[in-house]
């Protein structure tokens, strides 16, 4: 979605204040029905959190390592964001929304380094704009269920994927805790 909208790279702060506000980048057009509303549902935070031992590990790691650490991250959460992506969400157009049409997405991904008690947690909150684009170019608000019906999925596919990632960037081992995993 973001390239429909000629948007890549950082996120520019007037930018998403736009996008978040259902407006176009620019701030020039309302890109949904109820742009500028307070009432509007501006956008959805998925947040992607890797287990404890690689929060701790990156903390104590040499700058090289971290940066592998921080591409693996970065690999896992497009992994994640690819499979949303694939889903078919859609956007509702019409009296009440009854048209349903596939949409492209929107998001933005903001790293953090710690937890609100300042301990090491790497993690990335992506938020996915309330705004998508559908294949006629047209733009309206994302319907959100199927999202929420899969994202157990998408955080496991992350999961997959940093574990992957990390054996293969830094030649760590992982073991399976439960539903995650560890590094050894």
């Amino acid at each position: 979605g973001a390239r429909a909208l000629g948007l890549s790279g950082i996120v520019e702060k007037e930018t998403f204040r736009n996008l978040f506000r259902g407006l176009s980048p620019d701030g020039q057009l309302a890109l949904v029905h109820n742009a500028r509303s307070p009432k509007r549902r501006a956008g959805f935070d998925l947040t992607w959190s890797p287990p404890k031992s690689v929060s701790t590990a990156w903390s104590q790691a040499p700058h090289p390592v971290r940066v592998q650490i921080e591409a693996a991250l970065n690999a896992a959460v497009g992994e994640g964001i690819r499979y949303l992506e694939s889903i078919g969400v859609v956007s509702r157009r019409g009296k009440d929304g009854v048209i349903r049409e596939r949409a492209q997405l929107l998001f933005a991904a903001f790293p953090h380094s710690t937890s609100r008690a300042l301990d090491p947690q790497l993690h990335v909150h992506t938020i996915l704009l309330n705004v998508a684009v559908r294949p006629d170019g047209s733009t309206g608000t994302v319907e959100p269920r199927e999202l929420f019906r899969h994202q157990h999925t998408a955080d496991a596919l992350f999961r997959v994927e940093l574990a992957a990632q990390l054996e293969q960037r830094l030649g760590l081992r992982v073991i399976r805790v439960g539903k995650a995993f560890e590094i050894l």
